[in-house]
């Protein structure tokens, strides 16, 4: 039986729908900004010593997203840029102080938070995130809306809920969960001894890099679109015209990619 992970992505893109239109102010009034083109920026950078921390969650909006493991680090380094477009240099750099990015550190978790307006008035607020970050021992969550993200060198787990935009995760090697609405995956990922990967999404492109010698279950399942299989030795195969399923080695880990509609593509390296 193919299991119901669309009806989750519709239920999530509903309720990302709604935050949209109700926290960053899509909504109706006399004062709306009919155009983005004039900016105000703002660079941000902290800190953060990795004593016990277990867990790492960013919870962004719009921006770009970019996160490097880095192995045998002591500190956990946030930088980026807060960024408002608006029709006027003076609107925008007035309307700066409205978006802020909230860093707390409670001994176990570190949670990076975007602040913004719940009303926008037409204008475009973004915060890009470069993050660096142990390697391994900590948990990476990230949710964003819209925006590209990109994940690299992390071997512990590493779970990303998004919207619109490209995900890319280069050089992975823990446990792996994606969910995005409508853009791409493109990933490089070893699976670990019994590990979990898991890629879901509406609409869009999956291409999933794995080791030739890489130990999993597979399962593959796309409504309308296709699914391409290469330089791997997929035992045991069912096939129908939605799915595609077997064994990769001794079939030790599980691997699960779905698609409403669009492309599956998974190759060996």
């Amino acid at each position: 039986m193919i299991p119901n992970y669309h009806s989750k992505f519709r239920f999530l893109y509903f309720v990302v729908l709604t935050f949209i239109m109700t926290g960053c102010g899509i909504l109706g009034g006399d004062d709306i900004i009919t155009n983005t083109d004039q900016k105000a920026t703002a660079i941000f950078s902290e800190e953060i010593n990795y004593t016990n921390q277990t867990r790492l969650n960013l919870n962004g909006i719009s921006g770009l997203i970019q996160i490097v493991g880095q192995k045998n680090i002591s500190r956990i380094t946030i930088t980026g840029e807060r960024r408002v477009g608006s029709e006027s240099v003076q609107d925008a750099e007035d309307h700066l102080k409205d978006l802020n990015v909230n860093i707390q550190d409670n001994g176990q978790e570190i949670t990076v938070q975007t602040e913004q307006p719940q009303d926008s008035r037409g204008r475009l607020y973004e915060v890009d995130y470069v993050i660096t970050m142990p390697d391994s021992m900590i948990t990476l969550l990230v949710n964003a809306v819209s925006g590209n993200i990109t994940i690299a060198n992390m071997a512990d787990t590493v779970a990303v809920q998004h919207t619109n935009g490209e995900i890319q995760l280069n050089d992975l090697s823990g446990n792996t969960y994606v969910s995005l609405y409508t853009g791409s995956i493109i990933s490089r990922i070893s699976l670990p001894m019994n590990g979990v990967l898991i890629q879901q999404m509406y609409n869009g492109t999956i291409d999933l890099n794995i080791p030739t010698t890489t130990s999993s279950s597979f399962e593959a399942y796309t409504y309308s679109g296709t699914i391409g299989l290469n330089n791997l030795n997929l035992q045991n195969v069912t096939q129908t015209n939605i799915s595609l399923s077997g064994t990769l080695g001794s079939g030790l880990g599980t691997i699960v990619l779905s698609i409403d509609s669009g492309i599956i593509n998974v190759t060996g390296f």
